[in-house]
């Protein structure tokens, strides 16, 4: 029985991560489909829409070790914790992801 859980718990810790790695998976609308190549221009004609969810210096922290793993807004394991994040400030999400963006992703999780 013990063997069984573990494997349980183990797959779906591999299943967490393969989420969490996949920024497409929970990235805004307006930074899909090429955004590291496009998202140039939208930063130098209104910068101050990437502060909505970006925190200051964000842009020469990411250009600075791009050649490193970088951190996006949610830390790497953030599925398995947001729920609380969520319940504790759920104004904070909606800041960066549309109203129906919970509902949208519980019901066609990717």
């Amino acid at each position: 029985m013990k063997f069984k859980m573990i494997i349980v718990v183990l797959l779906a810790g591999i299943g967490v991560t393969s989420f969490a790695l996949d920024p497409d998976s929970y990235a805004p609308d307006s930074h899909r489909a090429g955004w590291k190549v496009k998202h140039q221009q939208a930063a130098k004609s209104d910068a101050a829409s990437c502060n909505g969810c970006h925190k200051p210096f964000f842009c020469v922290d990411c250009h600075q070790r791009r050649d490193t793993v970088t951190e996006r807004v949610h830390k790497r394991n953030f599925k398995f914790y947001h729920s609380v994040e969520a319940r504790a400030n759920a104004k904070k999400c909606d800041s960066c992801h549309k109203v129906n963006f919970c509902t949208d992703c519980h019901r066609n999780p990717k």
